[in-house]
């Protein structure tokens, strides 16, 4: 059952982040987008009503000018529909929607082109219709059209329900003339695309601009910033100077920009653009902007606590007309949501609306957010994101630990560590599991120090080795066998890059037993190790040029003999699921670290000879 989990009173609530699992089907499979019939007709399918997106890596939702939801979309079916021209998942970004079309950009690395398609979420049909150079400032829906910026022209298409498509003149062709002087200075990204020329001129009356001739030492006091209105006018903005200088949002009502010194924050100010007047902003510390709505901006800092990975991140909203500014709401991590609390893309402003991104029950939702006369209040609008499957089978917990030198007192290294807590509802050995998880997933150390080490230990204070072991993924297969998915990541001091792990373990909930490969692989282990090479040395001869060169060595012969050497029962990591497993390999495993991991699908009944997860 489902927490209700805000009340009337309350001014505070728990945040997650959307994460990009490897696989989206694993990851995304439980969400409904639960869409509701479009009330459009084909007469007044482009009728200009503001439309706006919510957009994560996975999900992209239209809502209109109230807020409320008009349709979802889901980028695993599109790239489905796309079909073969999509290689890797990963390059394919969900931009713009409207109605039930969805907008996507594909711009794999080190090609030369990016593809632009239209999806309908009805017909399951697309179409590519624009093809650029390299990626765009800005695609947007705005006046009924797409429009795509680049520096010196703002491409304009009118997309119909059929996918028939339209390219019209570019938009504001003698204002982009003028443009070929200045520089843009992008208004705060809202939904992570970009905002058009023509939907900035409309909704803020001028564009930000800067020259061109920036500082060559990478600062930005010698540029010079100037507000360009629609008519061609050009108003120089003196008041707009310091070291170095940071536009941060600007909007009809103020621009925002943040002044530095030697790399440090300095102060934030607030330009009036009627009065061109300058107030500071109350910050002791530098803000992360999070955009500006009918005078009013919002902002949020983090707040570290002593325990690694759980920090508190507060939300301000400044009167830019008073000069006042009060906290709304606060939000905390929650162990099992996974990385990444308090990014720009957890508050996105769509029109006169706010929206946040909430743990909520056993999802990671959007959330509309009102602020009024210093109330704040939720209203969840049916948009998930990601399942937190770990909540829908109990709690999670964790232990966060420091420590200390010593003898230099100084901070060496934290962690932190979650486990999952199963409701004994699930199995009759439920105390049984939950022991042996939190055994299993919390160790004593992860790095060694001995007193010698105290004289590495002259690095600037905050810096600190960490390592972080997360909990993803929970599933029940066939009412018996639980899953759970964890991730660790370890970081040293000084090192080039970290290392991380992906595994997974499972339990018999009518036993209580923790099983291994050995008890679910119906032979003996050389067996095993055989039936392991094969099945990477078949994946390795069914994979194009660019995938198998992933690989240490690409001859077949080379690849099979690295996989049987390296298998057996306890090393190697197969995960399992409800149709299928997948033999995972590390970075370093079967190839360089900058391949990264290598995810194999393995049918039930070429393992075991059964159409799902059995043990004898």
């Amino acid at each position: 059952m489902k927490k209700r989990f805000f009340t009337a009173v309350m001014a505070a609530f728990v945040i997650g982040n959307v994460l990009v699992g490897c696989s989206a089907e694993k990851e995304y499979a439980g969400i409904n987008i639960n869409e509701p019939e479009s009330e459009a007709t084909q007469d007044s399918y482009l009728d200009i009503k503001p439309q706006y997106t919510l957009i994560t890596d996975d999900y992209m939702y239209v809502v209109d000018e109230n807020g409320d939801k008009v349709r979802g979309f889901f980028k695993a079916d599109i790239i489905k529909a796309i079909g073969d021209e999509i290689k890797i998942s990963y390059y394919l970004r969900l931009v713009t929607a409207f109605e039930n079309i969805a907008i996507c950009a594909y711009d794999e690395y080190g090609a030369d082109e990016v593809k632009f398609y239209a999806y309908n979420c009805d017909t399951k049909e697309v179409v590519n219709f624009f093809n650029g150079k390299f990626y765009p400032s800005a695609t947007d829906y705005y006046n009924g059209n797409v429009l795509i910026r680049y520096s010196d022209v703002e491409y304009s298409f009118t997309i119909n329900e059929d996918l028939t498509y339209t390219e019209n003149d570019p938009v504001n062709e003698d204002f982009f003339e003028i443009l070929a002087d200045y520089k843009i200075e992008k208004p705060q990204d809202r939904s992570n695309k970009g905002i058009s020329v023509a939907r900035t001129l409309d909704e803020t009356g001028y564009l930000l601009v800067s020259a061109k001739d920036e500082d060559p030492n990478g600062g930005d006091s010698n540029r010079g910033y100037f507000m360009l209105k629609s008519d061609g006018s050009v108003t120089a903005l003196p008041q707009i100077k310091g070291e170095r200088v940071t536009i941060a949002d600007y909007s009809r009502s103020g621009i925002i920009y943040e002044t530095s010194k030697d790399w440090d924050f300095e102060k934030a100010y607030c330009l009036d653009t009627d009065t061109l007047e300058v107030k500071e902003l109350p910050w002791e510390e530098q803000k992360t902007s999070l955009g500006i709505n009918d005078g009013i901006l919002y902002s949020c800092d983090n707040t570290e606590s002593d325990v690694y990975m759980i920090d508190t991140y507060d939300y301000y909203a400044y009167d830019m007309a008073s000069g006042e500014e009060s906290k709304i709401f606060s939000t905390r991590s929650v162990p099992g949501s996974g990385y990444g609390l308090g990014r720009k893309g957890d508050f996105q402003m769509c029109g006169d609306n706010a929206f946040v991104l909430d743990v909520a029950g056993d999802k990671i939702k959007w959330l509309r957010v009102s602020y009024e006369d210093g109330n704040v209040s939720f209203t969840d609008i049916d948009c998930p994101v990601r399942d937190v499957t770990p909540l829908s089978y109990g709690t999670v917990e964790y232990e966060a630990e420091s420590y200390v030198c010593p003898k230099c007192g100084k901070v060496v290294s934290k962690s932190y560590e979650e486990y999952p807590v199963i409701d004994e509802s699930y199995s009759e050995h439920a105390d049984e599991i939950n022991n042996s998880l939190k055994e299993l997933l919390t160790a004593d150390d992860f790095y060694d120090y001995s007193d010698d080490d105290c004289d590495m230990h002259d690095y600037e204070e905050g810096l600190f080795d960490t390592h972080e072991s997360l909990v993803w993924e929970m599933n029940v297969i066939n009412d018996r066998f639980l899953t759970v998915d964890m991730s660790t990541y370890s970081m040293a001091v000084g090192g080039a890059h970290g290392y991380g792990t992906d595994y997974q373990v499972v339990y018999d909930l009518e036993t209580g037993k923790r099983l291994k490969n050995e008890d679910i692989f119906r032979g003996d282990e050389e067996q095993f190790k055989t039936f392991i090479a094969e099945k990477t040395r078949e994946y390795a001869a069914n994979s194009d040029e660019d995938e198998r060169s992933r690989f240490f060595s690409p001859d077949l012969d080379a690849i099979y003999d690295m996989a049987y050497e390296i298998a057996s029962f306890e090393n190697t990591n197969l995960e399992y699921y409800d149709d299928h497993l997948e033999l995972v390999y590390l970075q370093y495993e079967i190839g360089p670290y900058a391949a990264g991991v290598f995810y194999i699908d393995i049918s039930y009944e070429d393992f075991i000879g059964a159409n799902t997860l059995t043990i004898e």
